[in-house]
């Protein structure tokens, strides 16, 4: 367990597809109308399961999964022209109590930044669009990294860019491979379940601060730490 009743915290680090986010929802309905657009009939739950895997990860699932590796692109771009119909339809929303959470830090100096397995080309457009670019005082992408989550490289990418100490840090996460990959950097995790799921995943050995049920919640508790 991370304890931090005498360690300063200088900054939030921002999981994006299903924290700061409701896009991980989005890209499992997308994954779900790619794979119905090629008549491939896939278990829902098996879809929800991918959260927080990267994008290698997910196309060796499906390639074991329809024994066709060649149909992973084209599975992809279905799933990418959905995903961004839903996005431009303004389905695709930042998490209640984001913007709260994110002027908070703002208004009191401390820094908030994105750490994501997402590759640039995807996460940019949706802070683009949700207008969340003002906010941040730095990103990190997947493919500034050599290894994605659950390797720690995102969040010591994280912490290095703006020059603070792990310890010092918060990470919030909703997937096991997020919470890993901030327990194996040394950072204090807060766990928010992804509340567009019925089904919340096991995170049974896994090293948390908190288990919350929102940016809301996160917000209050830090107005009572800063």
């Amino acid at each position: 367990m991370f304890f931090l009743k005498r360690q300063k915290i200088e900054g939030v680090l921002f999981d994006l597809d299903g924290t700061l986010v409701n896009s991980e929802y989005g890209y499992y309905l997308s994954w779900l109308e790619a794979f119905k657009k090629e008549n491939i009939k896939i278990d829902s739950k098996e879809v929800q399961s991918w959260s927080g895997l990267s994008a290698d990860e997910t196309a060796k699932y499906i390639a074991k999964k329809t024994g066709n590796s060649e149909i992973v692109p084209l599975l992809r771009r279905h799933r990418a022209e959905y995903f961004d119909e839903m996005l431009n339809q303004g389905k695709i929303k930042t998490k209640e109590g984001a913007f709260k959470l994110l002027s908070f830090l703002q208004k009191n100096k401390k820094k908030a930044v994105l750490a994501t397995s997402t590759y640039s080309d995807r996460a940019q457009p949706i802070l683009d669009y949700l207008s969340l670019n003002p906010y941040l005082n730095d990103k990190v992408f997947g493919n500034e990294v050599k290894y994605l989550k659950p390797h720690p490289d995102i969040y010591l990418k994280a912490s290095e860019k703006i020059n603070s100490d792990p310890k010092s840090l918060i990470a919030i996460e909703d997937s096991v491979s997020g919470i890993k990959a901030a327990n194996a950097a040394g950072i204090p995790v807060i766990y928010i379940p992804d509340s567009s799921f019925p089904n919340r995943p096991k995170i049974n050995n896994l090293n948390i601060l908190y288990e919350m049920s929102s940016l809301n919640e996160v917000h209050d508790w830090l107005e009572n730490k800063i």
